[in-house]
């Protein structure tokens, strides 16, 4: 999925739950998402390894959104998050929200960065025709 609006508009993200109905606190159909909050920099060799490995992290993040503000796209992912390590009881307490986070981290090694390709190389003229549909 794509997000389209808001502060994390334009970031990759994978669904957890979707709930169509609503519930008592949003009346509204909406979807629990883990995505990438901040993705790796380029790293050049001329850097050193310290500098590397701290433009090599990735941040995640879980957040609810509205059903109206993501964008399906044709990539998946292969390797599935633990389901319930990440649900909604998540934002009652800050200690299982930082446990879900950890759990959608990936670690920035090669390995890992290539099963998740879908979540980090979206072109931008990709990104342009998803955003223009």
């Amino acid at each position: 999925m794509l997000v389209l609006a808001g502060h994390y508009s334009e970031r990759k993200a994978v669904i957890m739950k979707n709930i169509d109905g609503g519930t008592s606190d949003r009346i509204y159909n909406h979807v629990l998402v883990a995505g990438i909050d901040c993705y790796p920099c380029k790293v050049t060799s001329a850097v050193g390894k310290k500098k590397s490995a701290k433009k090599s992290k990735i941040k995640s993040s879980v957040k609810v959104y509205h059903a109206s503000q993501l964008r399906p796209t044709k990539y998946s992912v292969d390797n599935p998050l633990d389901k319930d390590v990440v649900n909604e009881d998540v934002f009652r307490e800050p200690v299982l929200k930082c446990k879900a986070q950890r759990e959608t981290k990936t670690d920035g090694s090669p390995k890992s960065l290539e099963r998740n390709r879908f979540v980090l190389n979206i072109r931008v003229e990709e990104r342009q025709q998803i955003l223009n549909l």
